[in-house]
């Protein structure tokens, strides 16, 4: 994970998993240091989904077989427009997909989703 979760394509300066329900998780990046991507993990279903609260937001990561690789999905769901706007200071959704209508049968203002294929 700390060589390919940085969206700028560098190594995380600080890369912690505790990959357990209740175990907490911490990422920093070089571009922003001084405001890592921290939360818990909320579920863990083997062997492809996670769900995570992280800096108040709700995710979700999928991993799915795809042909002779593998797909994984992170969507991020923030809970107004400005918890998104955060998200995407510290450069969360940078060369992502981002739906800044969000899910409005829920209320959410904005979601980020995150793909790589392998």
């Amino acid at each position: 994970i700390s060589l390919w979760w940085d969206p700028e394509g560098r190594p995380l300066l600080r890369c912690e998993i505790d990959l357990r329900v209740g175990g907490r998780f911490a990422f920093a990046t070089r571009s922003h240091p001084e405001m890592p991507f921290t939360g818990s993990y909320q579920e863990i279903q083997p062997p492809g989904r996670l769900v995570f609260d992280g800096l108040g937001a709700v995710g979700t990561v999928l991993i799915v077989g795809e042909g002779a690789g593998t797909r994984l999905t992170v969507l991020i769901r923030c809970a107004s427009a400005e918890h998104f706007e955060q998200f995407l200071k510290i450069g969360v959704a940078k060369g992502q997909e981002v739906d800044t209508a969000g899910d409005r049968r829920r209320n959410l203002r904005g979601a980020v989703v995150r793909r790589w294929r392998w």
